[in-house]
């Protein structure tokens, strides 16, 4: 493909463009492609998303519990997961959060994500004492 714009932003915009038009036919040459190069594509795969994992681990359990409780927000997992790191007191009976196996607290206030288990929608952050208390 012969580029026309020398300019970054002028090519950037021209590149939006002819994939907005072209968007059928790159979505059947990447299938195409994919489909003969499976091996390749699969250890692809599996080297990004290891070393995903492996850079951020926590946000990858905290995304894998919100898809598996299917748990709906009203905001994207990423502006949760950054709350769910800046919460420090529980909603309902502001004690602090404390760490999973803390030896006085016995867990009692580790951080919980609230949902009505109707709906799944997220209400907010509270202790695991106020969770399991509220329905």
């Amino acid at each position: 493909m012969n580029m026309p714009y020398k300019d970054p932003e002028l090519r950037k915009q021209y590149m939006k463009q002819y994939r907005e038009k072209n968007k059928e036919k790159n979505k059947e040459k990447r299938k195409q492609w994919c489909e003969k190069n499976k091996e390749k594509h699969k250890e692809y795969n599996k080297q990004y998303l290891k070393e995903y994992r492996e850079n951020n681990p926590e946000k990858c359990k905290k995304s894998l519990f919100f898809y598996n409780y299917k748990i709906l927000v009203d905001c994207n997992l990423e502006v949760l997961y950054k709350n769910y790191l800046a919460e420090t007191h529980c909603d309902f009976c502001c004690m602090p959060f404390t760490e999973p196996n803390h030896p006085k607290y016995k867990n009692k206030y580790i951080k919980c994500l609230d949902h009505c288990h109707d709906t799944n929608k997220f209400r907010n952050f509270l202790c695991l004492s106020c969770n399991s208390k509220r329905k």
